[in-house]
């Protein structure tokens, strides 16, 4: 590819890239003269950014240049530092395989340059068809490894570990399960662009599998630092229906199943804790997943849980707000003022409501004890109630 590219090249006067159909960069030409922002931008990330590609994406160009049989002509944008630009489409027996972008600011190729870009789009396709095969079938390997280390219960590492290096995966704990759930991957087990292009900048060695409706992504060592901020972008490069999960750290490979069913608790909890979030850690929400268990168990001792609940009865009576009120003085360690704050009302109100929840509750909010067991109630119907909301 990078021949073609270069040969090209030197034949029209143009600088050239090949992207594939992600906007990754596969080969590009020298530039003599100053270019724009964007090439700089794609050569250096070895591929455009996310910016780029969803503002291509908003504006049709890449609608535009995939119904075009011939060369297409894209206008200069100058918000983004795109200059003008030929590009053409390089489409496989059922999708499209790649772009060729030839940097064109004054809408001068001639026809004979015209001619040897459609020439150079036969040889391209075929390489990029063989290109594609190869990673499709890489993908299915490692999709297939991903599903075994989370979907199969493992006694020990050494199998795994050889599989993982028969893949060319070579990584050390600690590991972390990032699951997205309703990816849309594609049936040649593809995982979507707008998530590959997060996953390449934030964890380019992470390993990466398919799943039913789940796009599964296995971090190790250094990346794991990345895997909230990695879920964050995850959720907002997301389809409007997915919901990303990100499970605790493990210390092996025969782990990371845990790491991924908690990843898919995270989702299932925190769906019905936030219903305005779409990307949930495991490491936050385990408490909750905890507090809601006890909060639907009845076996549970009544010892602060009926006080507790005779406080959310009040309030649902005379549409008070001593619940809320009693989970703010215990969040902040009976500091008055910081939960005060916290409510936006004077210090000398939190005094009475507090002296009226333990005029209703009988109980001695001084006490250590006493504060701790009504802290886990109050969290734990805080929990059932949210869940139960939503």
């Amino acid at each position: 590819m990078q021949s073609v590219v270069d040969e090209l090249a030197q034949a029209i006067r143009r600088p050239i890239t090949l992207e594939d159909a992600g906007g990754r960069l596969l080969a590009y030409s020298v530039h003599e003269q100053p270019v724009d922002v964007v090439r700089v931008e794609t050569l250096l990330r070895r591929g455009a950014s996310s910016a780029t590609l969803d503002a291509l994406r908003d504006r049709g160009v890449y609608r535009y240049v995939d119904s075009c049989k011939g060369i297409a002509r894209v206008p200069a944008i100058p918000e983004l530092g795109f200059t003008a630009r030929a590009c053409l489409a390089i489409h496989g027996p059922s999708h499209v395989l790649g772009y060729l972008w030839v940097v064109d600011p004054d809408a001068s190729l001639h026809k004979s340059a015209e001619e040897a870009i459609i020439r150079a789009r036969h040889q391209l396709a075929a390489e990029l068809s063989s290109r594609d095969l190869s990673l499709g079938a890489r993908q299915a390997q490692r999709s297939g490894f991903v599903k075994e280390l989370c979907l199969t219960e493992h006694r020990g590492d050494e199998s795994l570990l050889k599989k993982a290096k028969a893949l060319g995966w070579y990584h050390s704990p600690p590991y972390i399960a990032v699951v997205v759930q309703g990816a849309s991957a594609s049936r040649r087990l593809a995982i979507p662009a707008h998530l590959e292009d997060v996953l390449n900048q934030r964890a380019p060695s992470s390993l990466r599998g398919i799943c039913e409706d789940e796009v599964i992504v296995v971090l190790s060592s250094v990346e794991c630092g990345e895997a909230a901020t990695m879920a964050a972008e995850l959720a907002g490069a997301r389809e409007k229906s997915a919901m990303v999960g990100a499970g605790g750290a493990c210390d092996s490979l025969a782990q990371v199943r845990r790491s991924y069913l908690q990843a898919c608790s995270a989702i299932t909890l925190g769906s019905k804790l936030m219903s305005d979030v779409s990307h949930f850690d495991y490491a936050t929400l385990a408490p909750y997943e905890l507090l809601s268990c006890m909060a639907d168990c009845k076996r549970a001792a009544c010892y602060g849980r009926e006080p507790v609940e005779k406080v959310m009865a009040y309030d649902g009576l005379h549409g008070s707000n001593l619940f809320a009120t009693l989970e703010a003085f215990l969040d902040h360690y009976g500091k008055r003022k910081q939960a005060a704050a916290r409510l936006s009302v004077h210090p000398n109100t939190l005094d009475y409501r507090i002296d009226k929840i333990q005029e209703i509750t009988h109980l001695d909010l001084d006490d250590p004890s006493t504060r701790l067991v009504v802290h886990i109630w109050v969290k734990a119907l805080s929990a059932c109630s949210a869940r139960d909301a939503n």
